[in-house]
């Protein structure tokens, strides 16, 4: 059976879910998401097609918010001819960032093929759902190489103010995750080197060596390892430092040489991997 049709989505539907208790967007927020997933900058520039788009989106960033349970996958079962290719839509989706919303694969389906459900696809039907997720994918990725590119305009303290008051909502609501204590950098580096100065360099290495064990290691290169964190790197690039100066030595002495210059080390060791 097919789903039940929500019916052609407007602009005011789109401020209507916009502003629901699960999401209560502000208008800068709205207009992120409205930018992100058409590239305009305007909901009377938006067409038939992705007003509908825009409230499939806002629609299931409101049923994560309020903690609704995700529709099954729709690729299961189906035509067993088209097992292949539905994973491939499945795969194209989820380099879009879609594949938590199955509503919103499922509307864009409709959209290319105008049918109702990807199981009840046929292969020449799947092939033009495949041939369109390319092109927005390759879209995609020119888009945020532009916007990369592009020299953000300076906000002015009122959209500040909106923008931190949205975040605060955003993590009340457990969408976006708490902020960190500001670390006072200064005082801390001051505190650290203060007692590094003071160790016994034969022992420090034993605990230098234990710390870096429980920061870094082989797991993280595992398939279903979390992200590399950017502390993870700066220990990572402190190791590389290690072997890259171990190495420079290492060429002086089959160099004959027991002197080198501040310039030659930076130049050659330091900020090649403090760059990276």
């Amino acid at each position: 059976m097919a789903a039940k049709k929500r019916g052609q989505a407007s602009i005011r539907m789109l401020w209507a879910i916009a502003k629901s208790p699960e999401l209560n967007l502000d208008k800068e927020n709205l207009y992120a998401v409205i930018s992100r997933e058409t590239g305009k900058d305007s909901m009377t520039k938006l067409t038939k097609a992705e007003l509908n788009w825009v409230a499939d989106v806002l629609q299931g960033m409101k049923d994560r918010a309020g903690g609704r349970k995700p529709a099954k996958r729709t690729d299961e079962g189906g035509n067993p001819a088209t097992v292949a290719q539905r994973r491939k839509i499945y795969a194209l989706c989820g380099e879009l960032g879609w594949n938590d919303n199955p509503n919103r694969i499922q509307g864009f389906v409709k959209r290319m093929s105008g049918i109702d459900r990807i199981e009840w696809l046929n292969k020449k039907q799947c092939a033009v759902v495949i041939e369109a997720l390319k092109k927005m994918a390759a879209r995609r990725g020119e888009e945020e190489a532009q916007m990369a590119a592009k020299k953000p305009k300076r906000m002015t303290q009122r959209e500040k103010d909106e923008r931190a008051a949205s975040r605060k909502r955003l993590r009340e609501m457990g969408i976006l995750p708490p902020r960190k204590p500001l670390l006072n950098r200064k005082k801390f580096a001051a505190e650290v080197l203060k007692e590094y100065k003071k160790c016994d360099w034969v022992v420090f290495s034993f605990y230098l060596h234990q710390a870096i064990g429980c920061t870094v290691d082989e797991s993280m290169l595992e398939a279903d390892a979390d992200r590399i964190t950017s502390e993870q790197i700066g220990v990572l690039k402190l190791i590389k430092l290690s072997l890259e100066t171990k190495h420079f030595h290492e060429a002086l002495k089959e160099a004959g040489r027991s002197t080198y210059s501040v310039k030659e080390y930076l130049e050659q060791v330091y900020n090649p991997v403090m760059t990276l």
